[in-house]
């Protein structure tokens, strides 16, 4: 079972199986976990091309820190969309090796820009989803 602050490589079939969310594995911050719904905010290198991007409007930009993240590269936590599940079991096995949690200021942060309310949620097709990462979602 994975936790809230907890943080998971997983591919995802968002917006569809050839995306590159489908194709590469990403990191994702479990920011809700209540028995089998859960909700994460994805993490991503950050690239030039979304600095000052308006296709972005909520974020937060991290610099590699393990007191803080698991981070090795400049990465930016996109809060413009939580992806959601209601009927997976996630292994443990997907957990980030360098460190397992996001430090709880940084999961403070997170969370107050999703109590906002300005996120999309985003409900995965689970049946992809569980294909994409088996056997470390079923």
């Amino acid at each position: 079972m994975i936790n809230e602050k907890e943080i998971i490589t997983m591919r995802i079939p968002f917006p569809n199986l050839k995306s590159g969310l489908a194709t590469k594995d990403h990191m994702y911050i479990c920011v809700e976990s209540v028995g089998m719904n859960k909700q994460f905010v994805e993490c991503q290198s950050l690239k030039p091309k979304m600095l000052g991007n308006p296709m972005f409007k909520n974020f937060i930009d991290e610099h590699p820190d393990i007191s803080r993240n698991p981070f090795t590269r400049d990465t930016r936590i996109d809060l413009d969309y939580t992806f959601g599940t209601t009927n997976s079991t996630y292994k443990r096995e997907l957990l980030a090796r360098i460190m397992q949690t996001v430090h709880n200021d940084l999961y403070a942060d997170i969370t107050s820009v999703l109590n906002l309310g300005q996120h999309k949620i985003e409900f995965l097709n689970e049946v992809q989803l569980k294909a994409l990462n088996h056997p470390n979602i079923y």
